[in-house]
């Protein structure tokens, strides 16, 4: 086990103390997971401790962690091949195709099984907590939604100095607090409000907004699933949007499907319904922004933009 705090190889045979004195909290054999691994999600979860994070996206952390490695069959089944051809041409004896070829088919069934079968995904939540139970708060963790009253300074002339210019709806409240906290909604200029209107504050402005500027650019993001789909309808419905009907930037589970950089997230066992979040800040920021320009859905995007994977890019900032 490697130690979070000093980095040194611990034996779990050793006891569940570092000898710098850290307590550990996971043990791997039945947790599944090492401090260190589940510090190191933390990490990329949280782009080294500068960007808020919710649980979904700590959890797309860990199961790229702890994908395994999609070429794995294929060398197996390479060798596998070598070794038959060896014996073919080298007229290798029958006792020794017995003794050795029985071996590899079992284990080769083994790897098979193995990298074929389906996930078991972590529980994240129980996971956060004993950790902070044991290392204190998550400092970047978005767990739950606080923004449903104005800060105590709060007025309208000060949060609004950045020029509001679009509005985006998104499906779940902590989405707010996660694009919020982020500066998401300064950076690009917009109004970011849940479904159903919160923060209540925000909603009278998006509301006000609306009536003044009829024409003003509306986005709606949602989740991967069937309740996700009908946003938008239930948007346009509460807000008489029918006039200027907002841009649905997706996420769909056939746009899972098709970016490569979400294949270790293991969607496929879950007929690629997922929350948006599961897609690391820096991206989710990054694409939105696009299409926020483009005013495109995602799915719209070029192959590069919202999935780098397929331009060459870094896959660490991508969609998966």
């Amino acid at each position: 086990m490697k130690c979070p705090k000093c980095s040194s190889n611990h034996k779990r045979k050793s006891g569940m103390r570092c000898g710098c004195g850290y307590q550990f909290v996971f043990d791997p054999k039945v947790d599944k997971i090492a401090d260190g691994k589940f510090a190191a999600a933390l990490n990329k979860a949280s782009a080294n401790d500068t960007n808020y994070f919710t649980q979904n996206q700590l959890d797309a952390a860990i199961r790229r962690a702890n994908a395994k490695n999609p070429r794995t069959p294929g060398i197996v089944f390479l060798v596998f091949v070598l070794i038959l051809v060896a014996v073919y041409y080298f007229n290798v004896v029958v006792a020794l195709l017995i003794f050795w070829m029985i071996p590899v088919v079992l284990s080769f069934i083994v790897f098979l099984v193995i990298a074929f079968r389906k996930p078991k995904h972590l529980k994240v939540e129980a996971l956060v907590e004993r950790w902070q139970k044991r290392n204190g708060p998550i400092e970047k963790l978005v767990s739950e939604p606080k923004l449903h009253s104005p800060p105590p300074d709060w007025t309208e002339s000060d949060i609004y100095n950045y020029g509001v210019e679009r509005i985006l709806f998104v499906e779940r409240d902590i989405l707010v607090d996660l694009l919020v906290k982020n500066g998401f909604h300064a950076e690009q200029r917009c109004l970011i409000l849940s479904e159903h209107g919160y923060p209540s504050y925000i909603e009278e402005r998006a509301q006000k907004m609306l009536k003044e500027s009829p024409d003003t650019k509306v986005f709606v993001m949602h989740d991967s699933t069937q309740t996700g789909a009908g946003m938008k309808g239930r948007v346009i419905a509460k807000y008489g949007l029918e006039e200027n009907p907002p841009v649905d930037l997706g996420i769909s589970p056939d746009d899972w499907k098709k970016l490569k950089a979400a294949r270790p997230l293991g969607l496929s066992h879950q007929a690629y319904e997922a929350p948006v979040d599961m897609i690391p800040y820096n991206r989710l920021g990054a694409v939105t922004t696009a299409a926020f320009l483009a005013g495109v859905p995602f799915a719209m995007l070029p192959p590069a933009t919202r999935d780098p994977s397929q331009g060459g890019n870094d896959n660490s900032s991508s969609f998966g």
